[in-house]
């Protein structure tokens, strides 16, 4: 019999990755904050509709998608991003059934970037709100005693939805000046690889915290630059920038970079160099 998988936060470009590549596999629930079926509504800021979606499907995973992503919105409307990144964790928890198995995506703000090439183990130190709630919400799940799955990734790239890749490519399509920062560098990463890890991992059923990105760490303006040489666009309208001179409201980490050998080891996961995500992305 299939399992059932209830994906939060389908709106977003990992969630939205997630239902066509799981739906040939699993029985997808998919939910979003806001949608005209009641039966796929769930705002994580919302006992309502926890309580109307777990009386409506009873899920073997849930896969946590949902959650507040804008660094500087988070450190400005601290409430709002603890309610909907830590709190709607701890409604998760409560409203679904004590065996079903938790999926979280989480981040590299967890650590505070002054050292890099960061292990699972590593110490944390998160400099801003967003990367405290999102490690707050870890810490949660794993004292919760429930059987969890924890991926710290960076920077979620596609050629769809939201993100830096789209950002970038936008912009210079209109021929638009971008600045760019140089001196903040992590392993971004491709949502199409990452829904096939999370896929694998569902059906390997491993357990516990492991990080995941693309194989080389570069820095923003290196990203943009790469963007551009791919598909043609002007170089010179990227402006290279430290990031003291980006108007950001919450501070960054400089060097998140992860290492993933430890996922890789566990399941044979491939983890992908950016020069060969940026020749096969369309």
């Amino acid at each position: 019999m299939r399992k059932t998988v209830l994906i939060t936060g389908c709106a977003g470009q990992l969630g939205y990755r997630l239902i066509g590549d799981l739906s040939n596999h699993f029985n997808v629930v998919d939910t979003y904050r806001i949608h005209s079926d009641i039966d796929k509504k769930l705002d994580l800021e919302s006992k309502q509709d926890f309580e109307h979606i777990f009386s409506v499907h009873n899920p073997d995973i849930i896969i946590n998608c949902g959650a507040l992503t804008n660094v500087d919105y988070c450190e400005k409307n601290k409430s709002h991003c603890h309610s909907v990144n830590v709190d709607g964790l701890n409604r998760i928890l409560s409203f679904s059934h004590p065996n079903v198995k938790i999926i979280h995506i989480s981040t590299d703000y967890v650590f505070d970037g002054y050292k890099g090439g960061y292990i699972e183990d590593a110490p944390t130190y998160p400099l801003n709100y967003y990367g405290k709630c999102k490690l707050e919400s870890e810490n949660m799940l794993i004292g919760s005693n429930r059987e969890h799955l924890i991926f710290r990734v960076s920077m979620l790239f596609d050629s769809r939805g939201d993100n830096f890749f789209t950002w970038v490519v936008n912009e210079l399509k209109k021929n638009k000046q971008i600045k760019v920062s140089t001196d903040i560098q992590s392993n971004p990463t491709w949502i199409r690889s990452f829904s096939n890890v999370i896929m694998k991992s569902i059906y390997l059923d491993i357990s516990g915290l492991f990080h995941y990105g693309t194989e080389k760490s570069l820095s923003r303006f290196e990203f943009a630059m790469l963007i551009a040489k791919r598909f043609n666009y002007n170089t010179n309208l990227i402006i290279p920038a430290d990031s003291s001179n980006i108007d950001f409201k919450a501070q960054r980490p400089k060097n998140t970079s992860l290492v993933s050998s430890k996922l890789s080891d566990l399941i044979g996961v491939d983890i992908d160099n950016i020069d060969y995500v940026m020749k096969v992305l369309n």
